[in-house]
């Protein structure tokens, strides 16, 4: 048994290796007697993996999000600003059952770019105005089934190394892979 053990030792031990980069793949090893078992979960999906830029995303209640581009250094003072092109669209209006649903309302603090670190990077804040036009709005009410897109303007980094676009709601975090 001992043998065997050893022998499968490396192998478990690579499979448990495979999954670091898919955080939600994580394998789980049961050693009985003489008998190894190797059971992995599912697999990542196409859903799971970040989106190209350009292609849209289906949220929740029929609103979809989409992110057109990146660019860093947008504004000459200041290094540091980076812009995304986002748009959202509002679903429908649900059919209501009791209370009547709240306005809906689109949000540039929904919006943000993570770097090959995993540090995050938000908007610029609610007073600075970004160098990309048309701004989209920091949080505005739109009526059911509209659509609103606008640049947002991200406090970035000249040296990091941007790797997606993020876009997150109370039940939804949709992300885009950065070129």
């Amino acid at each position: 048994m001992k043998t065997k053990l050893i022998t499968a030792l490396p192998a478990l031990l690579a499979l448990a290796g495979c999954s670091a980069a898919g955080a939600q793949s994580t394998p789980t090893v049961t050693v009985a007697g003489p008998t190894v078992t190797v059971t992995a979960g599912p697999p990542t999906t196409e859903a799971d993996a970040p989106l190209a830029l350009g292609k849209t995303a289906d949220l929740a209640d029929g609103a979809t999000a989409t992110v057109y581009s990146y660019k860093r250094g947008v504004e000459p003072r200041d290094p540091n600003q980076d812009a995304i092109d986002v748009k959202v669209c509002v679903g429908a209006e649900p059919a209501a059952e009791g209370d009547v649903p709240a306005t809906p309302t689109v949000s540039s603090m929904r919006w943000s770019v993570i770097d090959s670190d995993s540090k995050q990077y938000t908007i610029m804040g609610q007073k600075y105005q970004s160098a990309m036009r048309p701004e989209y709005p920091l949080e505005q009410a739109v009526r059911w089934g509209d659509c609103m897109r606008g640049w947002v303007a991200i406090q970035g980094s000249p040296a990091a190394k941007m790797k997606t676009v993020r876009y997150t709601t109370d039940n939804v975090i949709m992300e885009w892979k950065l070129p």
